[in-house]
C-alpha cells in the first residue's frame, strides 16, 4: 500500500456563546458543556503541551493555544471579536459524559486517532503516511495538527 497525505478538516464551526444553551455560569466561571448537539464543533483551546521553536532546538513544555476538537466539559473565557469567540482550557472529567467524542484526541502523552472519518484506505495507512487535521475557510485551510 501506499504513503498517502490526507487532509481532514474538523466538522463544524465553533458554539456561539449563550449562557443556557451548552454554557453555563459556575463558582469557577463559565463552564462550556459536554456536547450533546448533533454536530461537533470546534474550539480554542489552551493546554499544556510541548513544541519545538525550530528542527535543533530542545522541546519546550508551555501553555499552547489551538484550533482543536475537544467535546466534553471546559471552562470558558469569552474574548471580544468574532473568531475565536473565546478561549476553552479542558476539564478532564468523565463523571459528566456526553455522547460526541474528541477524534483526534491530542491531550497527554500519545496523539490518538480512533473514529472520525475512518472508513476504506483511512483504516490501513502505511508507515510514512501523514494526516493533516484543521479548518477550512474561505481564504483557505488552517492547520491545527499532524499525525
Amino acid at each position: 500500500m501506499s504513503v498517502l497525505v490526507v487532509q481532514l478538516n474538523h466538522p463544524g464551526a465553533q458554539k456561539p456563546f449563550y449562557i443556557g444553551r451548552g454554557y453555563r455560569q459556575t463558582p469557577q466561571g463559565i463552564m462550556r458543556e459536554w456536547n450533546n448537539d448533533p454536530t461537533h464543533y470546534r474550539k480554542f483551546i489552551q493546554n499544556k503541551g510541548i513544541y519545538l521553536s525550530d528542527m535543533e532546538a530542545s522541546p519546550i513544555s508551555d501553555d499552547l493555544l489551538f484550533w482543536g476538537e475537544w467535546e466534553g466539559n471546559s471552562l470558558f473565557q469569552l474574548l471580544s471579536g468574532a473568531s475565536p469567540n473565546g478561549i476553552h482550557q479542558p476539564v478532564h472529567d468523565v463523571s459528566i459524559r456526553g455522547h460526541q467524542n474528541t477524534d483526534p484526541y491530542v491531550f497527554g502523552a500519545h496523539f490518538y486517532y480512533a473514529i472520525c472519518k475512518q472508513r476504506g484506505r483511512l483504516t490501513r495507512l502505511s508507515t510514512g503516511s501523514v494526516i493533516l487535521f484543521g479548518s477550512s475557510f474561505k481564504n483557505g485551510f488552517a492547520l491545527d495538527t499532524v499525525f
